[in-house]
């Protein structure tokens, strides 16, 4: 949830130059304002990049150096300069191919290496004698690309909890209430706390945000891991949690919004809760109530649209009666989308009445897709570059229905985005081991691989009424990622 972009902070350090006007005249003696020294070009070019510092000198702001002593940018780089640095790169298991050319690839294996965008301010002989002492990581499949994620010293997960109709039956709450509060039992347990104003300073500190509404609970865990990069060096990395749900039901919108921030602008966004026949995640009731009146004026209600289903069959074919009964005007559907991320085009299992029912509501409410070309998702993305990787785990019935419609969204394609999701449908009692089990994998930056078979293992171990079935969780976008 990065609210400053990188051209923000190189302006910010471009402001805190003053550079003279035209004709401006200089007190004898006294320093030249505007002056930069190679520590404060570094500054600029760590923040803002090479095109960043061309600005800067294309506004003439003096230099206390000689320019030819300045590192020079990547882009200027020789094919003999990069080939070693490709060969020690493919050493490290973080490139394939050498080619001399530094493409995208290449940028990616020297983020992995160094942990970040430094390598940039670097002379490429000093970027290979990194490389040459640095040892190759140990293990075993593909890691995640732990460097964009701990590159600003913060990890940002967005957890959210879709909305439950089933309730407790001591209570009559839904079954979201005492699920939250066995997430907030967890985070204790770990270590975590609930501060939002710390987490926002945090965040800010990182030039982040906690996002345009701040919906949520932020749970934050300082100092949670200390993250090594091959070639770069050892620091703190900061956890910070934003736990979305709406157990009241009454803040669908708003707990939507918030966790299609953490979708865009987070580094992990985690969904479980109901997959809503492969439409995407859904923050409250999936209807409120349906209203059925007979010939006599006699009025029955029902919130249950499995029991709606069943007492449509008496009359026939359910789907062809309700919707007949609809368009008279004996049944009255009362909506609830509010809170729906729809994430599918099209309805993939247009045999069930639920699923015809669910694409229905959302054509009635005008809930596009936020997926493709022109949706939501590639607008935001594409209003945060210096997000270029994400990392998103679907945990509910058929989640990986989403996956096709997520992939051809710009910004979420098979190398800028990792995907979890499941293969079947899940039962409950899960959640919380499941999410523990993720988040710990990635905090101590294990493969993908192991992420994977951690989350199935507590899955195994704690899903009801899913004896025998297959391990639910399947990864995807792993392949292109650095090998341990």
């Amino acid at each position: 949830m990065r609210a400053r972009s990188a051209q923000q902070r190189l302006d910010e350090l471009l402001e805190a130059v003053s550079v003279p006007e035209t004709g401006e005249a200089e007190s004898a003696g006294a320093p030249r304002a505007g002056a930069l020294d190679v520590p404060g070009v570094l500054a600029l070019q760590q923040a803002g990049g090479n095109a960043g510092v061309s600005r800067m000198l294309q506004r003439q702001v003096p230099l206390e150096v000689d320019p030819q002593e300045l590192p020079q940018p990547p882009e200027s780089w020789t094919r003999e300069e990069v080939r070693p640095i490709q060969r020690e790169l493919e050493r490290l298991r973080l490139y394939q191919g050498v080619d001399g050319q530094l493409g995208p690839r290449t940028e990616q294996g020297l983020v992995e290496a160094f942990g970040g965008d430094q390598w940039r301010t670097m002379a490429p002989d000093a970027v290979l004698a990194r490389l040459a002492g640095a040892q190759r990581p140990r293990g075993r499949g593909h890691a995640m690309r732990y460097a964009e994620l701990f590159k600003d010293g913060v990890l940002d997960l967005t957890l959210g909890l879709g909305y439950l109709e089933e309730t407790n039956p001591e209570t009559g709450e839904s079954a979201l209430v005492g699920l939250i509060q066995e997430f907030e039992q967890a985070f204790d347990a770990r270590g975590f706390r609930s501060d939002a104003a710390r987490a926002r300073e945090v965040m800010r500190r990182a030039g982040r945000g906690l996002g345009s509404s701040a919906f949520g609970t932020f749970f934050l865990k300082e100092n949670a891991m200390i993250y090594t990069p091959p070639a770069g060096e050892p620091r703190p990395i900061h956890v910070i949690v934003r736990l979305v749900a709406n157990p009241g039901g009454d803040k669908g919108a708003e707990a939507g919004a918030a966790f299609r921030e953490g979708m865009t602008q987070g580094d992990v966004s985690y969904y479980s809760g109901h997959g809503r026949y492969g439409s995407g995640p859904d923050f409250d009731r999936n209807f409120a109530r349906f209203t059925l009146r007979n010939e006599a004026g006699e009025e029955r209600v029902i919130y249950d649209y499995t029991e709606l289903e069943h007492e449509l069959r008496r009359r026939g074919n359910p789907w062809q009666v309700f919707l007949r009964e609809v368009q008279s005007g004996r049944l009255q559907v009362d909506l609830s989308n509010a809170g729906n991320l729809r994430l599918a085009v099209r309805n993939l299992h247009p045999h069930e009445f639920g699923a015809k029912l669910m694409y229905w509501a959302m054509e009635q409410t005008g809930t596009q897709p936020l997926t493709g070309e022109g949706g939501q998702l590639a607008e935001e993305a594409a209003a945060h570059p210096e997000r270029k990787y994400r990392l998103m785990v679907f945990d509910g019935c058929r989640t990986q229905d989403y996956e096709r419609n997520i992939r051809s969204t710009p910004g979420y394609d098979r190398r800028s985005t990792d995907m979890i999701q499941t293969r079947r449908a899940v039962g409950f009692e899960a959640e919380v081991e499941t999410f523990m089990a993720f988040m710990e994998g990635i905090i101590g930056q294990q493969s993908a691989e192991d992420v994977v078979k951690g989350m199935n293992a507590q899955m195994a171990a704690h899903e009801t009424d899913a004896a025998g079935e297959s391990a639910p969780f399947v990864g995807s976008g792993f392949q292109d990622n650095p090998l341990q």
